[in-house]
């Protein structure tokens, strides 16, 4: 395993864990109310969701040219946020080698 699928990896693992704790806690829609409680709380939504929608086009082109499936990382980010990105990134360094 090369350092950047541990680097992909662990970042994953960090993200996905925290993630598993808040919605166990606070429950998942506690999450989008969070990103709308104030207007600074929005304007990190609205950058959090701008910088997903690149990252989404970047997962769809190349997904298609590496001959895969982009649509279940692609529903998976809109759903679970950044950590499906970071999953694909893992997923992409293992099959690339």
């Amino acid at each position: 395993m090369n350092k950047k699928a541990v680097l992909y990896g662990l970042m994953f693992l960090v993200v996905f864990g925290y993630t598993a704790y808040v919605i166990a806690v606070d429950g998942y829609t506690s999450i989008p109310y969070a990103g709308i409680s104030s207007l600074g709380a929005f304007q990190i939504t609205l950058d959090l969701v701008a910088a997903l929608l690149l990252v989404v086009f970047w997962i769809y082109q190349d997904a298609q040219q590496r001959s895969s499936n982009p649509w279940p990382w692609i529903l998976g980010t809109c759903f679970m946020g950044t950590s499906v990105p970071l999953l694909y990134m893992f997923v992409r360094e293992q099959k690339s080698r």
